[in-house]
């Protein structure tokens, strides 16, 4: 969950959707959301940081 808290509020702060970071991140359907109840995994957590280091 603090995983999921963080990303949520890392797009809102970049005024992007959890959708967009998704995507850009070319992570799976919804994984983002599935952050809620599993941890990620080290690639996800580097393509998420990618996304908001480039942007």
């Amino acid at each position: 969950m603090i995983e999921f808290e963080r990303t949520k509020n890392l797009a809102k702060n970049k005024k992007m959707s959890l959708r967009e970071v998704n995507d850009k991140a070319k992570l799976g359907t919804n994984s983002i959301y599935k952050w809620k109840s599993n941890k990620p995994g080290s690639d996800a957590l580097a393509a998420k940081l990618s996304i908001f280091l480039c942007k």
